[in-house]
């Protein structure tokens, strides 16, 4: 079986932690890098209930998109729920590993993974940070155009059975024609000036405010709020890459995609 640190160098081969914005956490976050891998849960998010999914499974690491520590931890004790996640996960021996925004930006990574899903071609970096080592740009959300036109309308449809959302919100005329995209997923509404710069005619992301809403009007940029869940779509991603990783070295280890909706919008 191999180590915790083994499976750790899959993911970070395809997303570098360097790619990571500087405000974020990501990276092993509860665990050791030596222990032996008995089985690897995918997920969105860290509940308790993704937690006792594992338990269940008898998978002794997580790999989440979201992190599990993002803010200062004062303590860790039974006194609050997320006391009680870290001390559960710290007693069942459950390691978790988070791939955040290093993720997001890496090429053939989540946005990219965003854009392909529906079909958009040409695709390119929408806000570059940087240039690898091979030349390649990388950066936030993608931009790529339809072969065909299509509505507002039309496109919020097929985002909604696309990404499997439970509704998507319309900023803009529903009629309005759209050919070029920028996306981003989760709630990145601070690069909507990108999308403009990219003359795109639509932008999608998720978490979108009242009055920026109002402010994209303005700009005359319609807009689709599609939610932050639909980065669910890594889990079936990266069973994906695990699985042949496995094959390829002939590991006796059980992969699970979570089955926990860890979305807390009903609509």
């Amino acid at each position: 079986m191999p180590t915790v640190s083994e499976v750790i160098e899959v993911i970070e081969t395809l997303a570098p932690r360097y790619l990571a914005e500087s405000w974020d956490n990501v990276g092993l976050q509860i665990g050791r890098r030596d222990v032996k891998v008995k089985g690897i849960l995918f997920t969105l998010d860290v509940t308790i209930e993704v937690v006792e999914e594992a338990i269940g499974k008898g998978a002794n690491l997580i790999i989440a998109h979201h992190p599990i520590i993002f803010k200062g931890v004062k303590s860790i004790c039974s006194d609050n729920d997320k006391g009680m996640l870290y001390l559960k996960l710290i007693e069942q021996g459950i390691n978790v590993y988070v791939a955040h925004t290093n993720l997001d930006n890496a090429n053939g990574g989540m946005n990219d993974w965003l854009a392909q899903s529906l079909g958009l071609q040409n695709i390119c970096v929408m806000d570059v940070i940087g240039t690898l080592e091979n030349g390649q740009e990388y950066g936030t959300g993608r931009v790529g155009m339809f072969e065909n036109p299509m509505t507002l309308e039309e496109l919020g449809n097929l985002v909604n059975d696309v990404y499997i959302t439970h509704g998507v919100r319309f900023v803009g005329d529903k009629k309005t024609r759209i050919q070029k995209v920028a996306l981003c997923g989760g709630s990145a509404m601070d690069y909507y000036e990108s999308a403009l710069k990219h003359k795109a005619d639509v932008y999608i992301t998720g978490d979108i405010k009242y009055h920026q809403a109002q402010d994209l009007l303005a700009e005359g940029l319609v807009a689709i709020d599609a939610g932050h869940y639909i980065e669910s779509i890594c889990k079936d991603k990266l069973f994906a890459i695990y699985k042949e990783w496995v094959k390829m070295n002939e590991y006796d280890i059980p992969l699970y995609i979570s089955q926990v909706n860890t979305d807390p919008f009903v609509f």
